[in-house]
């Protein structure tokens, strides 16, 4: 069984795939997957510095994520081409991994799930839900970025009224790491019983 594993930004996606990989389910990240493919050395990395020059890259000659972020945020052309760069190589990456994992199930963690219309490659999506307040506090924490790019971040995703209504299921995560491992352990068995049937 391969489950997608969802939430908006500050959510408690990376914690909650944390805990399942404690309880020996093999989770990969996408967004690792993402940084992978244009890591140092690698041909993206390469295409990339071609298209966007020297100012892409930061200190210690990487690209620089929020840079790329803010340049394919703010043109669709540039987002084309990155995301032309990134997919194929995230795809392939995910189909080793799904072809290696050995637990009974199989997570893949996918920020943008809903957004990039794949929940029919899984068997059932997971959600972790939040409130916007707390996605905010966290975000912002997490990531030293200000509200108001993570309130553009959250106004440029699928609403989470949509987002509900299309997981298969939801872990309301909204009361700290000890009442999250307790929805993860639950659903945890819910997924078991579910391999069993």
């Amino acid at each position: 069984m391969l489950v997608g594993l969802t939430g908006g930004i500050g959510s408690g996606k990376s914690a909650a795939g944390n805990f399942f990989i404690e309880l020996g389910i093999d989770v990969v990240d996408a967004d690792d997957l993402a940084r992978a493919a244009i890591a140092e050395g690698t041909h993206g990395s390469e295409l990339i510095r071609e298209r966007f020059g020297n100012d892409i890259l930061d200190h210690s000659q990487q690209i620089d994520r929020k840079k790329l972020r803010k340049v394919i945020f703010d043109n669709p052309e540039e987002k084309q081409f990155v995301e032309s760069i990134i997919h194929p190589e995230v795809a392939n990456a995910m189909t080793d991994f799904i072809k290696s994992a050995q637990s009974p199930y199989k997570i893949v963690i996918v920020p943008l799930l809903f957004e990039t219309d794949s929940q029919n490659m899984y068997d059932r999506v997971l959600f972790i839900d939040t409130s916007e307040v707390l996605q905010i506090k966290r975000a912002s924490a997490r990531d030293g970025v200000d509200e108001a790019n993570i309130k553009a971040i959250i106004g440029n995703q699928l609403p989470r009224n949509e987002k509900l209504k299309l997981a298969d299921d939801i872990i309301v995560n909204n009361s700290g790491l000890d009442k999250l491992m307790q929805s993860v352990n639950q659903t945890h068995n819910f997924y078991l019983s579910l391999c069993n049937e």
